[in-house]
């Protein structure tokens, strides 16, 4: 027998305790919409799975040890990834006088007075490689 979803679970807790007494109220519709005048709004079940994500995210484990390792090392690689694809960002940025890459500043000389670049970006794209958040 499989362990039922989490998602579902709560996404059923929700449903019920949102539609309790109501019946004919928006909530109580069977597509599952919760706000079922609007369109294009969330349903409970992605609801459900954006709290899973968000407890998941604080610490809470609603999910085995081997799947939650196995989140954890796809979550590093993404992190690393993401790492590297800011280095790279960097080293490719341009000088704005002779439009020399970043990562080759300090083997060539700038005919202007000095190489420029955009310490906004600079310092944005430094602390992604860094591995600091936005």
């Amino acid at each position: 027998m499989s362990t039922p979803n989490p998602t579902h679970i709560i996404a059923e807790g929700m449903r019920e305790a949102a539609t309790e007494g109501q019946k004919g109220t928006p909530g109580t519709r069977e597509d599952g919409q919760l706000w079922g005048a609007f369109p294009n709004t969330m349903t409970i079940k992605d609801l459900a799975a954006h709290v899973v994500s968000k407890l998941t995210d604080a610490g809470y484990s609603i999910i085995d040890q081997a799947s939650a390792d196995e989140l954890a090392a796809h979550r590093e690689d993404q992190e690393l990834d993401r790492r590297w694809a800011a280095r790279c960002d960097l080293n490719d940025l341009r000088c704005i006088n002779c439009d020399l890459r970043y990562g080759e500043r300090q083997d060539y000389a700038c005919y202007g007075s000095g190489h420029f670049y955009s310490a906004v970006e600079v310092a944005r794209l430094t602390a992604a490689a860094e591995g600091e958040k936005p």
